[in-house]
Order: C-alpha cells, then structure tokens, then sequence
C-alpha cells in the first residue's frame, strides 16, 4: 500500500490542473527577467556555434529563434541525443555517440 493509503493523508492537485504550475512559471519569468516563453512551439534543434554557445533554437515550422540561453523541458536524452546535433561540444558529442547505441 503506498502513502495514499495511510491516515490522513491527502492528495492535493493544483488549482486550475497542472497545466496553471506551468503557466504561473512562465508568467514569473516572463514579467521578472524579460524572458520570452513560448508554449507549444516543437523544437527541431538546439542551436550552437563552433565554440558550442547556444544561439538559439530551430523551431518545427523551421523559423529561428535567436537567444543566449535555452531552458529545454524535455528529457535529457532527448535534448542531448535529439535536439542538439552532433556538435562542437566534445563531452556531448562523446554522450551522443554512446546514447545512439541505446536510444533509437
């Protein structure tokens, strides 16, 4: 039996459903950094210049996004191994050629 089950415990869930966590953080950092979020916007590549600085992102409709720093929310597989191609970060690009034996 897990926690759930003991006395008086309680399952709480956020006000307006998990999706209100998210809008409440982007609208944080939006108004207190200047930061533009964006929400539904696939991401094909993370992008990254030969001294491996972020540039910004390629987003699936294969508009550019030019920014200094990007926040990815996917797993770290998929960020390394998928988003960022084979690039001029050498521990990266080390991990990649390991994870393309692991993930397909």
């Amino acid at each position: 039996r897990g926690d759930l089950h003991r006395p008086n415990s309680v399952l709480d869930y956020p006000v307006g459903g998990s999706g209100a966590v998210c809008e409440a953080l982007a609208a944080s950092v939006s108004e207190k950094s200047g930061c533009d979020v964006r929400t539904r916007s696939p991401v094909d590549e993370i992008l990254v210049d030969e001294r491996g600085k972020v540039e910004g992102v390629r987003l699936g409709d294969g508009s550019v996004v030019k920014c200094g720093t990007v926040v990815s929310n996917a797993d770290t597989w998929t960020t390394a191994a998928k988003l960022l191609r084979p690039s001029a970060l050498p521990n990266v690009k080390d991990w990649q050629g390991a994870q393309a034996r692991v993930v397909p």
